[in-house]
Parts: C-alpha cells; structure tokens; sequence
C-alpha cells in the first residue's frame, strides 16, 4: 500500500472512530433526556395531589362510623389506624377518609382525600429537591389527614347508625377508583335504624335484613377490594357485637364478593 493509501485509510478509521464517538454521545445524552423526562414530577391535580392521567396504584379508602362519639382509646386507635394506611401507600396512592351521616345515610362525608407526593425514601435526589417534597408531603397530606382526624371523633350518640347504606355509597362512588383498592371500617358494628332495622337485636341476620322492607338487598361489589374491619368495642355491648359479627356482617362480605377480610379487634 502507498502511502498516500495508507494516510487515507487512517484517515477514514479515525472519521469512523469519531463518528462513531459522536453517536455513543448523543446516546446517552437521549438517554439522560428520556429518564430526566421519566423521573420529572408527572402532572397531578394540585387539590388533591393525584395524577391526572391515570387512577392511584392503590386507593385506600378509610369509613368511620363515629354515630356514637369515639372516645378517647378509640380516637388514638382511628389515628394509628390511618397513619399505618397511609405509611402503605406507593408514591401517587390515595388516602379517602369518611364518616356516617345519619341525617343523610346514603351521603358519607368526606373529611380528608389526596394523593401522597411521596418522601424520601421514593424520591431521586438527582433529579428531586428532597427537602421540597418532603415539605409538600407535610403541608398538603400529613397535615391536612391529621386535622380530618382530629375532627372525626363524632358528637353525642345519633339517632341512627346507618352502617349499610353508608358502605354501600361510599363503596359504590366512581371517585373510589384505583389499580387496587383497601377499604377499611371502622365502626361498632351495630347498624342501627329507628323503626325499620336493628342489630341491638340478636335475633336479626344478614338474610332478615335483605328481606326486610326497604332495605338494600345486595351489598356493593367487593370482588377486588382488600376489606379490613375495626371493631370499635364497646364494653357494655360486647356480645351483641359478636353476634354482629357472626350472622350479619360476616355473610354480609361473603355475599360482597370480598376476597380477603381482615378483622383487627
């Protein structure tokens, strides 16, 4: 080979060399771009912090029956009870919280629902000001379920409690969506409607409910919601609560399709 050939061909390794440089560069530069573009906080409602393109990994939805006032054991209980479920949510899962009304029966209230922004312990510290999020995980979920918390202890004893019709609404709402759903009640067990119905008594069932006139017949779908039921005692009222238990409100969940039913007592 000459070597003028020789100085072209050179030449032309040392172009492919760099070409080649070149596309390795601005490949991972594309790269950096993507996963910047993937770890960027993704659009998200700024009320409820939940993302708008798609429905929270999990949803967890919290219903407290606080007919009869919570006492002071059954508030610190409420508290761990939402602070455990709230530690459980992935980054973008939702927290509902809820309460009976027995003057609207069919219309829990709503008392707390967002999405976490996560923490630092989910955060990326290359692309995410850590000590930023964990702020915004404080003022706008920490604090805001702490005083829906503080509120939910109930009055004086109510002239119903309306357990039933206040799962079946709050179950069958479209905003209870999410790739997997919890549902947790928290609540004495004792549905109770003046005149119509009443687990004061022994005597009644789950199957004596749903012939019994105006009553809902069919409980929601729970096909794909985790139940878990807290049991708030009462320690005047003990064994009518389990019998509550045992021939109302276990078949009660079984007719709901729920695939796992967890009682904390």
């Amino acid at each position: 080979m000459s070597r003028r050939a020789e100085k072209e061909a050179r030449k032309r390794r040392k172009d492919a060399m760099g070409a080649g440089l070149i596309v390795v560069v601005l490949a991972a530069l594309g790269g950096l771009g993507l996963a910047a573009m993937q770890l960027r906080t993704p659009a998200h409602d700024p009320e409820t912090l939940c993302l708008t393109d798609k429905p929270p990994p999990l949803h967890t939805l919290i219903l407290v029956d606080a007919t009869d006032r919570l006492n002071a054991r059954h508030q610190k209980r409420l508290k761990a009870i939402a602070r455990e479920e709230a530690g459980r949510l992935p980054r973008w899962g939702r927290l509902t919280l809820m309460s009976l009304r027995p003057d609207a029966e069919r219309e829990p209230r709503l008392l707390f629902s967002a999405c976490t922004p996560g923490d630092r312990s989910d955060a990326n510290p290359i692309w995410e000001n850590v000590g930023a999020l964990e702020r915004k995980r404080a003022d706008q979920f920490d604090a805001p379920l702490n005083a829906a918390l503080s509120g939910a202890k109930g009055g004086r004893s109510a002239d119903g409690s309306p357990i039933v019709e206040g799962l079946y609404a709050a179950v069958s709402d479209p905003d209870f969506a999410g790739e997997e759903r919890r549902l947790i009640l928290v609540s004495d067990l004792l549905q109770y409607a003046p005149g119509k119905f009443s687990l004061y008594d022994p005597k009644q069932t789950w199957e004596r409910y749903r012939v019994s006139q105006g009553a809902l017949r069919s409980p929601p779908s729970l096909d794909d919601v985790a139940v878990r039921i807290v049991v708030l005692e009462r320690a005047d009222r003990a064994a009518i609560q389990d019998n509550a238990r045992a021939n109302f409100w276990t078949p009660y969940f079984d007719d709901a399709g729920a695939p796992d039913v967890l009682w904390t007592e």
